[in-house]
């Protein structure tokens, strides 16, 4: 008897909340422009299009 295939539907990341000393800054994913989106405590700035864009411009920026 053949095995039944289970179909997930896909996920997609669409935010990204990070924590460092006393501070939260948020990186949420806009569908409809499809851009990631940095909040922070006093901005909100489109960072780019791509998921490695976190990493590249705000997670490595901490560790320097």
């Amino acid at each position: 008897m053949p095995q039944e295939t289970v179909h997930r539907p896909a996920l997609n990341l669409v935010a990204v909340l990070l924590y460092y000393g006393a501070h939260y800054s948020a990186f949420l994913y806009h569908a409809k422009r499809r851009v990631w989106v940095c909040v922070d405590d006093s901005y909100v700035q489109e960072v780019g299009s791509q998921i490695y864009i976190i990493n590249q411009n705000f997670v490595q920026g901490l560790l320097k």
